[in-house]
């Protein structure tokens, strides 16, 4: 039996769906159409690809590993197949970008603009995922590249990265909070009042416990632990907690006047942002054109930004 990509797409739909009658609605087909196709991948492979009870489908250890490979075929096909129509003149360009769910409203909308203004008829997908989801995304053939913070956890040969600047983390507190007008030193008035922050292994709370740990005044009472980071912002904006982010992931609300950031003096420049790609297969004409618009809307940035962000465009 070979193997047709339309078994591979009724067999991601239920995985992804969890149930055979959404997995066939989703598609369009008849459920018996697509239990037909599993059972014939289920033969062919001489596993068994998903456990079944009452309330739908889970894949096997056998199905999430053989869902890995079936994504990554797709996404390589149809890639191939915009690539082959662009070519031909018969479709418009397409870029499909992986980005952090807080980073999304920095430099990626202006890049936005300035691509489809020089590209007519282009089309953009911009796709949210968590920093511990993307790169594995991307090595899937999900995006043409990453927008992202540089992590060095999944690297190797088939990986390429363009550093774009450096952040940093800033304690930020809604606009009239009142450690904003203390005269007292800033790192104990700070103490004070509650915290919010992310899981203890995450690089903004490791950062604020190495820094109240060397400068000897204890650590912040952390009240909320929360992983998202629109609950943080929005959290801060109606209270008196104090929060920790990069400095570009509040841009929009600082310019907006909701939150301060507060710099304390030893912070440094320590968080690499850039894009990712994947240098095993070629980068489209589209996607090395959108990259460049990224690069030309940093440089923009560089007169009223260089002072919060380290560009290196």
């Amino acid at each position: 039996m070979t193997i047709e990509l339309r078994y591979l797409r009724h067999f991601t739909a239920a995985v992804e769906q969890g149930g055979i009658g959404k997995a066939a609605r989703s598609l369009n087909i008849t459920q018996p159409g697509l239990t037909r196709s599993i059972r014939l991948l289920e033969e062919h492979l001489k596993v068994s690809l998903f456990e079944r009870d009452s309330r739908g489908v889970t894949p096997t250890s056998y199905g999430l590993n053989f869902y890995s490979h079936a994504k990554s075929i797709l996404s390589e096909t149809e890639r191939a197949e915009v690539e082959i129509s662009e070519m031909l003149g018969d479709s418009d360009s397409a870029v499909t970008i992986g980005a952090l769910p807080s980073q999304a409203n920095f430099i990626l909308p202006e890049a936005t603009v300035r691509f489809l203004d020089a590209n007519e008829g282009a089309r953009v997908k911009v796709i949210q995922k968590a920093r511990d989801e993307i790169l594995p995304a991307l090595l899937a053939g999900e995006f043409d590249f990453i927008f992202s913070i540089l992590s060095d956890s999944i690297g190797g040969p088939d990986l390429a990265d363009r550093l774009l600047f450096y952040d940093r983390p800033a304690l930020i507190v809604r606009k009239d909070h009142p450690v904003l007008m203390t005269n007292n030193e800033i790192s104990k008035e700070l103490l004070k009042y509650l915290w919010v922050l992310p899981r203890p292994e995450a690089d903004q709370r490791q950062y604020v416990r190495k820094y109240y740990t060397d400068v000897g005044l204890g650590l912040p009472n952390i009240a909320v632990e929360c992983q998202s980071t629109p609950y943080l912002k929005s959290l801060v904006m109606q209270s008196d907690f104090i929060g920790i982010l990069p400095t570009n992931f509040i841009s929009a609300e600082e310019r907006a006047g909701y939150l301060a950031p507060i710099q304390l003096p030893t912070m440094e420049f320590t968080i690499p942002f850039g894009f990712k790609y994947r240098n095993d297969r070629p980068v489209s004409a589209a996607a090395q054109n959108f990259m460049r618009q990224i690069e030309v809307t940093c440089g923009t940035l560089k007169d009223t930004m260089g002072h919060r962000l380290d560009f290196r465009i």
